[in-house]
């Protein structure tokens, strides 16, 4: 999967651990913990991660809140930026005296994009091949010979989630809109293009290549969705039809 082909990027894994306390926050209104956990997103050190997720928090709370529980939500928000200020304002100082001084370019922004035919990994994880880390010889270049796809590498790739989560995802998308259009947003930003381009113009989003990476937002997508899919199998069905219906997904 995504964050296990990714368990070498420690800001990656420590920015994306407050992505479920954030929405946990949200939805229950705790503005502290809204602070919290976007000062530590912000301090984890992988600004790409925070930014996805931060950019998915703040459109959960644009959907479902009420304007006064938005507005406090932003405040909150506010103060959990202040808090993450020092890393961020250095990261920006020192952005410009890189290559992406003022946002990368096209090109350069769609290094990383991940190939339409190779989505088929949410189901299949070696459809284009697999590299393990010993057969990669070039440390930076990260790609050896096992993998024949089109993608910069098979870990930047990967995506797998598995055929009962899209299964169960499927079932529960009717429950959701918002994470269903999250789900397909992402999907489609996945593979770079005009979306992409549109995306690098907001603040911020310019800095950024590797639009594979919003596979983050689409994993987190399917797992809210596989959990209403079995919430939906649950719901008004015996112990034995659910059971039924598990080993049928599963059998899949």
């Amino acid at each position: 999967g995504f964050l296990v082909s990714h368990s070498m990027y420690v800001g990656m894994q420590n920015a994306v651990a407050w992505l479920p306390w954030l929405l946990l926050a949200t939805l229950s209104g705790r503005g502290w913990l809204t602070a919290l956990g976007i000062g530590a997103m912000g301090l984890a050190g992988h600004p790409q991660a925070a930014a996805f997720s931060g950019a998915l928090v703040a459109a959960h709370a644009v959907v479902t809140l009420e304007r006064p529980g938005l507005l406090r939500w932003i405040v909150w928000a506010g103060v959990g930026c202040l808090i993450a200020s020092p890393q961020l304002a250095a990261s920006l100082e020192l952005s410009a005296f890189s290559m992406r001084d003022g946002g990368v370019d096209g090109g350069f922004g769609n290094i990383g994009a991940m190939p339409v035919q190779e989505l088929v990994g949410f189901a299949i994880p070696t459809a284009f091949g697999f590299d393990r880390p010993a057969d990669v010889l070039e440390t930076y270049y990260h790609r050896g010979l096992g993998y024949w796809g089109q993608g910069v590498n098979s870990w930047e790739m990967c995506v797998y989630v598995g055929i009962p989560v899209l299964l169960l995802a499927l079932f529960g998308a009717r429950r959701s809109r918002f994470w269903t259009v999250a789900l397909v947003v992402s999907v489609l930003l996945m593979p770079g293009g005009p979306l992409w381009a549109v995306l690098h113009l907001l603040p911020g989003f310019s800095f950024f290549r590797f639009p594979a990476r919003f596979a983050l937002v689409a994993v987190t997508a399917l797992s809210v969705l596989s959990a209403f899919g079995l919430d939906e199998l649950r719901r008004g069905a015996s112990a034995k039809q659910v059971s039924q219906a598990l080993w049928y997904v599963l059998g899949a």
